[in-house]
């Protein structure tokens, strides 16, 4: 994880003093906790508010981007680059299982080639052609020449299967070593990933716990964190995992809320959902609760979605108003691209100056793919994939 930063892609960070500040300003409005870790939702609440889209965020690539929100917010820690994530997490695995293939590929065909050896010698004496051949080998061989054959057609292939041993053992052997360095590696990176989530989560819980205790609520959150132990936190962070259910705290009643935390129950309450949230609940009613009692656990997606649901209520609102790839605030570009829509500004140029930072790395990665498709079809490497096929899908996107 990269060290924290003054700036990030030209935008300036706030200090830890005035970060704190933000966090003790959100208390104010902060329900009373009512779940274990100091959260007032529960872990297996997604999608349960329609008017709350960042559920999504939480499940599209098992929550990375809500977890780099998360993290940029509460710590001002920025992710690894794309490019570096990419490698790790994608190139250096399939280049480790490709050529872990490869190897496999080799080891059976020497053990075929073997095999066709043994089976097919060739005197014809293997064990699918002696029927064959036993009438010819009576009446043209004596005993004597017969036993002779038999001894050098044996010594040839004595030969040829000790050329292929050291091959064969040095195949394996390199298989060994690819499969086991692919095994460590993805292992390592899923127990630094869950390290990573753990961390996160056991801070946000400092966080609340803190604005809790300056709020007030000390007495409620000594018990809830007497409640709470080291298990729950990295089940819920696990890459596989069960999270003990339910998660409500115990000894606490629908009469300890506030009559802002009652009128804000009945509300999410009386909310009917929509399509996600019959669709989570029909998951969550097959995976959670079922097995012991528990509620399966899968990449921390469902403590990832927890915790941006406490760190949206912890900010101010235009301080989550930003991109979640490159944290780049809409106020840096929104006005511009106002502008141009009501001067009706139809230059290419002026609407390139205006994009976002994302919309301009989106623009320039397809402009590579164009270009790496256009050389591609001026080559003789695809006949499929000519010239007149790359026409066709410039003609597409036009």
């Amino acid at each position: 994880m990269s060290s924290t930063p003054s700036s990030y892609q030209g935008h300036p960070l706030p200090t830890t003093p005035s970060h704190q500040g933000r966090l003790t300003t959100g208390a104010t409005s902060r329900r009373r906790p009512r779940y274990r870790g100091n959260f007032t939702t529960s872990i297996c609440s997604l999608f349960s508010d329609p008017a709350r889209k960042s559920d999504c965020c939480s499940i599209a690539i098992c929550g990375v981007l809500a977890a780099d929100r998360n993290r940029y917010l509460l710590l001002d820690e920025l992710p690894q680059p794309w490019w570096r994530r990419i490698l790790l997490w994608l190139a250096l695995p399939l280049g480790l299982y490709v050529a872990d293939m490869h190897v496999l590929e080799r080891i059976g065909l020497i053990q075929l080639t073997e095999h066709c050896r043994r089976a097919f010698p060739d005197d014809g004496s293997g064990p699918y052609l002696d029927v064959f051949n036993e009438t010819l080998d009576e009446l043209s061989r004596d005993a004597t020449g017969r036993n002779d054959g038999d001894d050098a057609t044996s010594s040839g292939n004595k030969q040829a299967s000790d050329a292929a041993d050291p091959a064969l053992a040095n195949l394996q052997t390199a298989h060994l070593v690819l499969f086991l360095s692919l095994m460590i590696l993805v292992g390592f990176l899923l127990a630094r990933a869950a390290m990573n989530r753990l961390n996160l989560r056991n801070t946000t819980m400092r966080k609340l716990y803190e604005l809790d205790r300056n709020s007030g609520g000390e007495g409620r959150i000594v018990q809830a964190n007497l409640i709470l132990s080291k298990d729950d936190a990295r089940s819920a962070t696990r890459t596989c995992g069960c999270y003990r259910a339910p998660d409500g705290l115990y000894g606490i009643d629908d009469d300890d809320d506030t009559p802002n935390d009652a009128m804000a129950s009945s509300s999410n309450e009386e909310r009917s959902g929509d399509l996600c949230t019959c669709l989570w609940k029909v998951i969550s009613t097959l995976f959670c609760q079922w097995c012991c009692g528990c509620w399966c656990q899968c990449f921390g997606m469902c403590a990832t979605a927890q915790e941006q649901r406490e760190i949206d209520t912890l900010v101010p609102k235009e301080r989550l108003l930003m991109d979640y790839v490159t944290f780049q605030p809409f106020s840096e570009y929104v006005p511009s691209l106002e502008k141009l829509r009501q001067s009706r500004d139809v230059g290419v140029l002026s609407h390139w100056r205006a994009m976002s930072e994302l919309a301009t790395m989106l623009m320039k990665s397809i402009g590579c793919v164009l270009v790496a498709l256009g050389i591609y079809a001026l080559t003789d490497i695809d006949s499929h994939f000519t010239l007149k096929n790359m026409v066709v899908v410039l003609a597409t996107l036009l």
